[in-house]
């Protein structure tokens, strides 16, 4: 059963320093890190991709922030 939108909010928040501070050591901008965060709470929520676990989300947000650092 995959996540559902409200479980995903709750936990990108609980994940968001992490998240950031990984866009961060790439982008080495305060601003992009926190842009790079919101477009992929985005992505997340379109329903792009589905997660059944939480730890399948968080991984998922890592490797992305990563990505769009790098871009």
């Amino acid at each position: 059963m995959p996540l559902s939108q409200e479980a995903v909010v709750r936990t990108l928040l609980a994940a968001r320093t992490r998240i950031s501070a990984s866009a961060w050591m790439i982008a080495r901008d305060a601003q992009a890190a926190e842009d790079i965060f919101q477009n992929l709470s985005v992505k997340a929520l379109a329903g792009e991709s589905r997660f059944d676990l939480e730890a399948q989300l968080i991984s998922w947000a890592h490797i992305t922030a990563r990505h769009e650092a790098l871009n």
